[in-house]
């Protein structure tokens, strides 16, 4: 196993109630990047993210693993080969063996027609420990979208044809443990574009939603898949239902779900993008609008990413994108956003990260919830208009959630830096009593780079090569501080 260099690593620390985050890159050598698809957290703390690569003929060749730190250094990697790709791959821990983990998926064989279901058994260590490959019976359809849910099952959701389907639900030995019945849905419906979701575990609920451009539908199941109650809703105070895409529908099976939609004021020709709590009776409880554009206004223009909503116990976190105008010269900067609220749709803090000019594609595929409360994101994205079948990039961003704007105080760093990231200048701003004695700059590895005996209010960087740095303060009272700095 190849071991990588840390490509780049991002401190964003902004305004109040923020986040910190880290950032890396991967490159993937001559393979193709086709989808990234899934990121978990191991035992150890670490972290998984799993990228689909194809070759150069726009053949399934595998995927490739990649072990990271929570704060954005890449340890090991793992290619796994697979010539049945298949979008449908979350990956989970194994929840009878610590420290093995497990990456699903479901694909058919096209050599003799029938379905099979995979699993993957890797170590925390990134080493393949096991693999099983299950014949799906005859009258199991082809999974199009399913879910791990609370039990550590799959609920699977399989069409028939154009507006017939039923549910399974399979271990992950592959056991088909029930199925449904044959189901109806009316409308246009793209069965792998609608969510299905836990809304409550005791009793066990399912939800599944669909929706035709103008107004959504919820579908509750019990635990066998006897249908429930199915509701219509196509008004979110005052906001209609706009058409678009990469809409998301998540619970954590207390009895409430959320669902991220794009929204349209008919009064004034407004669109804005919208998260949505709704409780049991799918009642909409509250709302949280996001963004909101004029009609006719390119810019600044929101869009919903492909995974853009988790949610856990007390948070919900939202992945959007936004469009600007570059501001100087010509082309336009999409800059991916995410948003933490609470469980009542209260904002709690927000940060802006991974800002790319002339984004060609820009996709988020796995959103996963970490142990310390923060979320892990990655995806991919292509640069300068690049087409789909450009060799793209592939990030993973960690947020560790800790809320953080320390006023300063004598029992903690007496000085804050801004702006952080920094171009050329960096401002430094003292608390009332600190006497400052001088001012360093260090490399990440310790080299001192930079000295200051005076003017302690501002140092420049513009000499420096982009990247991290530790700027080190130093007091006439003995006592160091230090803060880390991003330049530009």
């Amino acid at each position: 196993m190849q071991k990588y260099m840390l490509i780049l690593l991002l401190m964003l620390s902004t305004i109040t109630t923020s986040a910190q985050n880290y950032s890396t890159w991967f490159h993937h050598g001559n393979y193709h990047l086709s989808q990234c698809y899934d990121i978990i957290e191991l035992s150890d703390g670490n972290i998984v993210v799993k990228e689909a690569v194809f070759d150069d003929s726009i053949n399934d060749v595998g995927f490739n693993l990649y072990k990271i730190t929570p704060q954005g250094e890449l340890l090991d990697s793992l290619f796994v080969e697979d010539n049945h790709i298949n979008s449908l791959s979350p990956m989970l821990r194994d929840p009878d063996r610590e420290g093995i983990n497990i990456m699903t998926s479901f694909y058919m064989d096209n050599d003799n027609g029938k379905n099979y279901y995979r699993a993957v058994y890797f170590s925390d260590d990134i080493e393949l420990t096991y693999e099983s490959l299950v014949e799906l019976p005859a009258e199991c359809p082809l999974p199009t979208r399913f879910m791990i849910d609370n039990n550590n099952d799959i609920v699977c959701l399989s069409p028939i044809n154009n507006n017939t389907y039923r549910f399974m639900l399979i271990g992950l030995d592959g056991e088909v443990k029930n199925m449904s019945d044959i189901m109806t849905v009316s409308g246009n419906v793209k069965f792998s574009e609608h969510p299905l979701f836990v809304l409550s575990t005791e009793p066990l609920r399912y939800g599944y939603v669909t929706y035709n451009g103008s107004d959504i539908k919820v579908e509750i199941y019990d635990g066998d898949f006897i249908p429930i109650s199915n509701t219509i809703i196509n008004k979110f105070d005052g906001w209609s239902l706009s058409s678009g895409l990469n809409y998301n529908v998540n619970g954590c099976g207390d009895g409430y779900f959320f669902i991220t939609i794009t929204v349209l004021n008919s009064s004034n020709g407004h669109h804005g993008l919208m998260v949505v709590k709704l409780n049991s009776e799918c009642e909409v409880i509250s709302t949280y609008l996001w963004g909101e554009i004029a009609p006719n206004q390119y810019y600044p223009k929101y869009q919903l990413v492909n995974k853009n909503l988790i949610v856990t116990n007390n948070s919900v976190f939202l992945v959007w994108t936004q469009k600007k105008l570059v501001e100087s010269g010509s082309g336009s900067k999409t800059t991916l956003v995410v948003t933490r609220l609470d469980n009542d749709l209260n904002f709690s803090w927000e940060e802006y990260t991974l800002a790319l000019n002339n984004a060609g594609l820009f996709g988020n595929y796995g959103l996963t919830s970490l142990t310390n409360g923060g979320v892990a994101l990655s995806g991919w994205m292509t640069a300068d208009n690049a087409t789909y079948y450009d060799s793209k990039n592939i990030y993973a961003i960690v947020f560790d959630n800790y809320l953080s704007t320390p006023e300063i105080s004598a029992s903690e760093n007496p000085f804050v830096c801004y702006p952080n990231p920094a171009k050329d200048l960096v401002h430094i701003e003292f608390s009332e009593n600190a006497d400052c004695q001088s001012v360093e700059i260090y490399s990440i590895d310790g080299r001192l780079l930079k000295s200051q005996n005076n003017n302690f209010n501002k140092i420049s960087i513009a000499n420096l090569t982009p990247g991290l740095y530790l700027i080190k303060v130093r007091m006439n009272d003995g006592k160091e501080f230090t803060e880390r700095i991003i330049k530009e």
